[in-house]
């Protein structure tokens, strides 16, 4: 799994996630971690970055090669001078989707064949495997500027949902005011493994509230609601500086892995955490996987767009 991190403050968006992924074989039930995942990625030539969690691949293409080649396919937004971060959103979800989806089916149809199999000839041991299309969740979150906005945008779409979960993409914070003028209200978002998330900056982790609810009436849960919220952790995010922001979505980071680590079973998330900061005229990185700082040191190379006959993207760098 994963631990995503966002953050909206007026002058930029922050987005942080952890680097461990968890490389499984359905089929022969084999499983390996590594510390060491890109799950944030610029979107070159735009305002903008893209996370992941879940799944770090799809087949043998991991998400960041999915989106290289996106990169190269994609619609040159940036030509036509008026697009939405939404428009940008949508067209990568579809792209990255579309092969997920494709993926899932034919895991499905993979362990279907082995059940029959298994049934039909004595000599194949039987199979216990059940296909569960949740266990294959991914989710995106795309978020960055647009033109004639000063005020990033930010988006988030699942699939296959999880309860409780918006189908679909969808705005994590709408901008308030005529036609957004105002902006969304600053604050902290996080997705994947979050529960140590929850007992810090909501005070209670969400099980612990279900299970309450289930011992009382619902005028006494909504009492018991109203209370939790007085004891939220109250952050000041009007006005943070973009470097005060950056430290706190590395520090909630640093609580979820370290919760991960010394709890009982193989720790889900950890490994280094990497901050982007996504500003209206640059992207930066105040955390990165020494990797990561060294490949983007590389003189990147042009990606061309075959689709549209013209260069799509440059690598913005890193500093």
């Amino acid at each position: 799994m994963t631990l995503c991190v966002g953050i909206t403050t007026s002058d930029g968006l922050i987005l942080a996630a952890d680097s461990m992924t968890e490389l499984h074989d359905p089929l022969t039930s084999s499983s390996k971690f590594y510390p060491n995942a890109e799950k944030i990625f610029e979107l070159p030539n735009l305002s903008m970055a893209a996370m992941t969690y879940g799944l770090g691949a799809v087949g043998r293409q991991s998400i960041g090669n999915l989106i290289d080649e996106w990169t190269e396919k994609r619609p040159v937004f940036e030509k036509s001078g008026s697009y939405a971060v939404s428009d940008v959103a949508a067209s990568l979800a579809e792209f990255i989707f579309s092969r997920h989806r494709k993926f899932r089916e034919n895991m499905k149809a993979d362990i279907e064949q082995r059940q029959r199999e298994a049934l039909s000839n004595p000599n194949v041991a039987a199979s216990d495997l059940e296909y569960n299309d949740t266990d294959w969740t991914t989710g995106l979150i795309v978020g960055g500027y647009q033109p004639e906005s000063y005020f990033p945008w930010l988006y988030a779409i699942e699939e296959p949902a999880r309860k409780d979960i918006p189908v679909g993409l969808t705005c994590v914070r709408n901008h308030e005011g005529d036609a957004g003028m105002d902006g969304p209200e600053p604050g902290i978002d996080y997705w994947g493994e979050a529960a140590a998330l929850d007992r810090v900056y909501r005070g209670c982790d969400p099980s612990l509230l279900l299970d309450m609810a289930a011992l009382m009436p619902p005028d006494a849960v909504n009492k018991l609601e109203a209370m939790l919220r007085r004891h939220r952790w109250g952050v000041l995010f009007d006005g943070m500086p973009l470097k005060d922001a950056a430290d706190l979505a590395k520090f909630m980071l640093d609580v979820g892995c370290n919760f991960g680590r010394f709890s009982e079973g193989s720790p889900r998330v950890g490994g280094d955490a990497e901050v982007v900061v996504v500003t209206r005229t640059r992207t930066y990185w105040p955390y990165r996987k020494p990797i990561g700082a060294a490949l983007a040191a590389v003189q990147p190379r042009v990606l061309a767009s075959p689709a549209n006959g013209a260069d799509t993207a440059k690598g913005t760098g890193s500093t």
